[in-house]
């Protein structure tokens, strides 16, 4: 018959603790590794529809329009200013 001693038991416990341990752990750093790769997937497709989408692109247009007519303005106040600064008082 084999016999157990206190010490025994006690050491089965730490091991067993350990091993329960560290396999809960893994479990846990695997779904959050897979929902961080899901979470990727996600951002890119949702990234590359709206890169994709026709609303960027009239966005963009608009954007370079607005930026041109804003050039167009400076340019004609620096003019203005020029020819105001020609004038006799």
């Amino acid at each position: 018959m084999i016999r157990f001693t206190i010490r025994d038991v006690l050491w089965l416990t730490v091991v067993l603790a350990l091993a329960i341990g560290w396999l809960i752990d893994r479990r846990r750093e695997a779904r959050e590794l897979k929902w961080a790769k899901d979470e990727i997937g996600n951002l890119r497709r949702s990234n590359e529809a709206i890169m994709a989408g026709p609303d960027w692109t009239v966005y963009d247009k608009l954007l370079g329009d607005v930026w041109n007519r804003s050039e167009e303005i400076r340019k004609r106040e620096r003019e203005l200013r020029t020819i105001e600064g020609q004038r006799p008082n």
